[in-house]
């Protein structure tokens, strides 16, 4: 796992032992989806949306007996298995809609994902955002292990 991050951006970088194929399907399905896509101790709530430009999508998150928050954008873009875009904003909330675009390429049974997060208004904004979603990308590699 490698970073490059700036204060109003974030790129993680992680590989998987997987097809990208199965990697774009678990960051992709509503089933699969709902397994991953929270910081540890949050729960997955509900994903729904179509996965076309122009489609939007939201889910919702819920730690313990705290309140459900949902999170909702809109897809800019879809080239199944290798690149997938974006927006997002928290629902309800004051905060900025912020953009997302992952890349995926496949070598030798490994896939490297390149997942770039942009439009972070502050620094701390960002910081929670990149354990947010480490802590989530640490439940997607436990999905594909028990996908493959």
């Amino acid at each position: 796992m490698t970073e490059e991050n700036r204060e109003d951006q974030l790129v993680i970088t992680r590989e998987f032992t997987v097809s990208k194929s199965l990697l774009f399907e678990a960051l992709t399905e509503h089933e699969h989806i709902r397994k991953w896509s929270s910081p540890k101790n949050f729960d997955v709530t509900f994903s729904q949306g179509q996965l076309k430009p122009g489609g939007e999508y939201s889910y919702g998150m819920k730690s313990g007996g705290g309140p459900e928050f949902a999170m909702a954008g809109e897809y800019k873009e879809i080239a199944r298995p290798d690149r997938l875009a974006y927006t997002q904003s928290r629902v309800g909330a004051p905060g900025p809609e912020t953009e997302i675009s992952i890349t995926l390429e496949e070598r030798e049974g490994t896939t490297t994902m390149v997942f770039r997060h942009y439009g972070f208004p502050t620094k701390e904004f960002r910081n929670g955002a990149i354990q947010g979603w480490n802590e989530a990308f640490e439940k997607l590699e436990r999905l594909l292990s028990d996908l493959t």
